[in-house]
């Protein structure tokens, strides 16, 4: 297995700055009601994290770019709720076989700051799937 580096950007970089979308390329949905996407950029003033999977070895990479501005890309109804709310976090999650095939994002806005886990993207079958670990209550 190669040592790939799935974290491409420096995160200091967008800590702490305010959502303002998110948006999918390729979503699609699944026979279940789960939602897949070939990549979710998560938007913050003049940048994007792009999400996406690398296809060969089913990694996620992690990337800084200009927010998408295609008409393919669309946005994302169900993250809304982190629109104005400041990236915390990261992580990069590790499987039993070694690829870096999960990617964690903390949302601020909680009584826990800027380390509360909200998303988890798991590469799936060459594509992204989204977890909220989140309980929102009114």
């Amino acid at each position: 297995m190669s040592d790939h580096i799935s974290l491409q950007l420096d995160w200091e970089e967008v800590l702490l700055r305010p959502v303002t979308s998110v948006l999918a390329l390729g979503a699609f949905t699944m026979n279940d009601g789960s939602a897949r996407w070939d990549a979710v950029a998560i938007c913050v003033d003049n940048a994007a994290i792009v999400v996406t999977v690398e296809p060969d070895t089913d990694q996620v990479i992690v990337a800084r770019a200009d927010p998408p501005i295609a008409a393919d890309w669309v946005s994302i109804p169900s993250f809304d709720y982190a629109i104005g709310k400041k990236l915390g976090w990261c992580w990069i999650g590790i499987n039993s076989q070694g690829y870096k095939d999960s990617f964690t994002v903390a949302i601020c806005g909680s009584s826990s700051g800027f380390i509360e886990p909200h998303w988890t993207f798991v590469a799936v079958a060459s594509c992204l799937q989204c977890f909220d670990l989140t309980i929102r209550r009114a």
